[in-house]
């Protein structure tokens, strides 16, 4: 699987490196310069539970490794379980409900080693120790908690990532604790309507590894490459070809001089990752836009772990874990935007197709993947799910109240219908903005929790959500009252 993985990614950067060759043109002089770009072009912005994260971020706040979800940790409401994982929590809802997107279509979870900061290092669905995209591809990302008009299908908020654009033709060279990257930006055609961006990253504790250098018995791996082809035209719009893959493994022997619980745990843990995406945007007027991306997503991972030095026939700390997950995502979002003088009209669309593979087993020994092992308990899930998001949003900025308003539905195969819906009321008052807003939204239930839980094959209900949010602001000071109600 790992060398299918590998053809068709390097297939990916082969094909675009040709085609950017031969799109360049034989009089076009190319002047390439090596640096370490350094360049301030946004700003961050936090305004009812919306993060917005730009590239100054990720140059500028201190101890975020280059990962995004580590940047969102400054902001107010927003927290982890564990500092060793990349885990999202907004305002104490459960992290495993946070999900990602890339264009505004969903994907999976973007994160190498998932097993990072979870109990007895069982992957998790959401986080892991750092995002396979790091803050050298990453052009911008919001993240928009509940009660937001853009996370109806995602109860504790999603993610939304854009990779950014080669600013000059540069190879580019980062070094960092986290990691060692290597870079090319190019632009290309005799408008320079046409770039391209292409990115590895090898991790520097792997790195170390690989010379020599011990780190208590534990190994931890990870590498990623990003490739992303832009061109805009006069009249079609403008296209985006992107993809991304990551490995990351994380292997450990238990040790008998403990001093800590971990020293006598045994992983062996593996994982691979791979997104091919594109996106469309094209305006028929001046103030009529449609916007579509269309995304691919697929993760192989297993993982076992276990305490194999407490041999106690009684204690559960003497057996083994063993999770074994595949899941592949197909993902359409689409987006047509009416503006006004002061108001805008659009409509949303959003398409899921998720095949889910998943079997957890508790073993007597370490060998859970041999024949003849005995299974003291087990669970499979297996279902193929298809899910649909449509939704109608107005908004009005002409009025002495601003309001904003979106009303849709969530269709499940397996679960059926469920209502969504947000507002968002502002006005201006004698100290400041006061701002409302209230969400319904609806999620699917996680398939590596219904196996986690034994629920196997059985389809639970969605969970939903009511949310609400009273905020006063003052300057660049403002103060929040939030209530979220989790039912289903």
């Amino acid at each position: 699987m790992v060398k299918t993985f590998q053809c068709r990614f390097l297939f990916l950067l082969v094909a675009i490196f040709l085609i950017a060759v031969n799109l360049h043109g034989q009089g076009d002089a190319v002047k390439d310069s090596l640096s370490i770009p350094i360049e301030i072009r946004s700003s961050s912005s936090y305004d009812n539970g919306v993060v917005s994260i730009g590239r100054s971020q990720f140059l500028s706040f201190p101890a975020s490794f280059d990962d995004p979800a580590r940047l969102l940790l400054k902001y107010p409401g927003i927290s982890t379980a564990n500092d060793q994982a990349n885990s999202v929590i907004y305002h104490g809802l459960p992290s495993h409900m946070h999900q990602w997107q890339l264009y505004g279509a969903r994907i999976l979870n973007p994160n190498h080693l998932s097993n990072a900061g979870t109990l007895s290092d069982n992957p998790s669905s959401s986080s892991g120790g750092v995002n396979m995209m790091s803050g050298q591809v990453i052009g911008e990302m919001k993240f928009y908690g509940n009660p937001s008009e853009r996370s109806l299908n995602s109860i504790a908020g999603n993610s939304d990532i854009k990779l950014r654009n080669p600013y000059q033709n540069n190879l580019n060279l980062n070094l960092s604790l986290i990691g060692m990257e290597a870079g090319l930006d190019r632009m290309m055609g005799k408008e320079k309507n046409q770039s391209l961006m292409l990115n590895y990253r090898y991790s520097t504790v792997g790195l170390l590894t690989d010379f020599g250098l011990d780190f208590g018995g534990e190994v931890i791996k990870y590498q990623d490459a990003t490739a992303k082809y832009s061109l805009k035209t006069k009249k079609l719009g403008t296209f985006n070809i992107y993809g991304i893959y990551g490995i990351s493994s994380n292997d450990k022997d238990a040790v008998t001089s403990v001093v800590e619980i971990k020293d006598s745990l045994k992983i062996d843990y593996s994982k691979e990752n791979f997104i091919l995406g594109s996106r469309h945007g094209v305006k028929f007027q001046d103030s009529l836009e449609l916007i579509t991306t269309v995304n691919y997503n697929e993760i192989n991972e297993n993982g076992a772990s276990g305490f194999p030095l407490l041999n106690e026939p009684s204690s559960f700390n003497s057996k083994f874990a063993f999770t074994d997950n595949h899941e592949k995502l197909f993902s359409v979002s689409s987006n047509l935007v009416k503006s006004f003088r002061q108001s805008k009209l659009s409509a949303k669309g959003m398409f899921n197709h998720l095949n889910t593979f998943s079997h957890i087993a508790i073993t007597e020994g370490e060998l859970s993947h041999q024949i003849g092992t005995v299974f003291i308990a087990e669970t499979f899930y297996t279902k193929k799910r298809t899910e649909t998001l449509a939704i109608i949003e107005y908004e009005d900025q002409g009025a002495t109240i601003n309001y904003k308003f979106n009303i849709g539905g969530f269709y499940n195969s397996a679960n059926g219908f469920y209502p969504t819906g947000a507002i968002r009321l502002s006005a201006n008052n004698t100290i400041g903005k006061l701002l409302f807003s209230y969400a319904l939204a609806a999620q699917e239930p996680n398939p590596y929790i219904n196996s986690l839980y034994s629920i196997g094959n059985e389809d639970s209900r969605h969970a939903q959500s009511h949310s609400l949010r009273l905020q006063q602001s003052y300057k660049s000071f403002s103060a929040s009252l939030f209530y979220h109600r989790l039912f289903n």
